[in-house]
């Protein structure tokens, strides 16, 4: 295999954004025994795309974080939730409804904790996978022994985020057109979210043309910039693809030769280099974080092939 051409991506090129988390609270009754809590009528993610409350909600969790709301909002977005928190989780196995009762146990002993008090945020994490990885939805509460409410029914997640991205304040990665290429981000400080970078938590890279779409136009869509690549996905763009691949723990760089086109049927031919657009359009390369409960991406880079 050929040598790649080792090209840098440095601070200056990463996204950046800002992000806050409603945390409006829905009071509820302390009697947690007779206290229900549903999700079905939650049909949409944070992120606004469509959610199947009975299938992809497999985990809720009950969180109870010592703090203000909006302190402990920032510590979600940030990833940042002290290891001590209390939690209950339940499995759901498709069902949409639960008694609060259902997330009681050695993590969480309710008949002590599940309490008035105002120096506590609790809140509920509707999730994909367990400990709150791949969260879909949030709901916040507000426990109250004089409160009548015994029933919870999770709202739709659209609008509890508020998210800004910026790609077109950000200088392009300058990349060969033809020819083999590598990019190194050894020396990034910051991620996406302004947090300090770790390069161990890069567990995914993707990397994404999108046809007739400007910089500008993607940081409008910056939730769905897979989905408008993804062949599989409803939103995809003719024309659009998609290289993706795993990155192994700790490395800094990744040689896009790598990386594997997505198909309808899986797995398709590996990248060679940027001469396979023949239209004008707009590359993005990013690199996710698997384990992150934040699922928002650490990088997000566009790249200028010239040449």
């Amino acid at each position: 295999m050929s040598q790649a051409t080792v090209i840098p991506i440095v601070d200056a090129n990463n996204y950046t954004s800002t992000s806050s988390l409603n945390v409006d609270r829905v009071e509820v009754s302390t009697d947690y025994a007779n206290t229900q809590l549903c999700w079905d009528a939650a049909t949409q993610d944070i992120q606004c795309h469509a959610l199947s409350p009975a299938t992809d909600i497999k985990y809720v969790m009950l969180v109870k974080v010592k703090g203000e709301p909006q302190q402990v909002a920032q510590q979600i977005l940030e990833d940042t939730l002290p290891l001590s928190i209390t939690f209950g989780q339940f499995t759901t196995n498709g069902t949409t409804c639960t008694s609060l009762a259902s997330f009681g146990g050695s993590g969480f002993d309710l008949s002590m904790g599940f309490v008035e008090d105002p120096t506590f945020t609790y809140f509920f994490a509707f999730a994909e996978e367990p400990l709150g990885v791949g969260v879909r939805n949030f709901m916040f509460i507000e426990p109250k022994a004089a409160s009548a409410t015994k029933m919870l029914s999770a709202s739709t997640g659209c609008g509890k985020l508020t998210f800004t991205a910026s790609l077109t304040s950000r200088q392009t990665v300058k990349v060969p057109r033809q020819g083999p290429v590598a990019l190194d981000y050894s020396a990034l400080m910051t991620n996406g979210q302004g947090l300090s970078f770790d390069a161990s938590d890069v567990s995914d890279a993707f990397l994404a043309f999108y046809p007739g779409m400007t910089a500008a136009q993607l940081e409008q869509s910056f939730f769905d910039i897979e989905l408008l690549a993804d062949p599989t996905s409803p939103m995809v763009l003719p024309g659009a693809m998609l290289f993706e691949g795993k990155v192994s723990g700790g490395a800094t760089s990744i040689d896009l030769r790598s990386l594997q086109q997505r198909t309808a049927t899986g797995p398709g031919a590996a990248f060679t280099d940027f001469g396979v657009a023949t239209q004008p359009g707009t590359w993005l390369f990013a690199a996710l974080c698997g384990s992150c409960k934040n699922p928002q991406p650490l990088i997000v880079a566009v790249i200028e092939p010239t040449g």
